[in-house]
């Protein structure tokens, strides 16, 4: 069996695709998981469940008891080899430096 030259494989174009019954999800929530190899990143989707009006009061009670279901839509594992400009690119979608990340979930911040 022949060894491939790693120099090789790096000058393959790569052809991004992304198939068309690929759902898009929010993800709401994230857990981070670092560990010696690299980052696992697990997104989660929360679909707020329909409460009523008539019986909104005990609804939300039941629902502080009880939690909701948040479902793992997508766990991505980022290597160390690509962590840094994974978070460049992270970073570099952020307005500017002196942006507060808090703004984002209140968009009624002014500056």
């Amino acid at each position: 069996m022949e060894q491939t030259d790693s120099k090789e494989i790096k000058n393959v174009p790569i052809r991004f695709r992304i198939p068309n019954k690929l759902p898009s999800v929010i993800g709401q929530h994230i857990i981070i998981q670092p560990n010696e190899d690299g980052v696992l990143l697990s997104f989660y989707e929360i679909i707020p469940p329909i409460i009523s009006h008539e019986t909104y009061e005990e609804q939300i009670t039941q629902l502080k008891e009880i939690g909701v279901i948040a479902e793992c839509v997508s766990k991505v594992f980022v290597p160390n080899s690509k962590y840094v400009e994974f978070v460049q690119a992270m970073k570099s979608i952020l307005p500017d430096e002196d942006f507060e990340v808090s703004k984002i979930n209140d968009p009624k911040q002014e500056d």
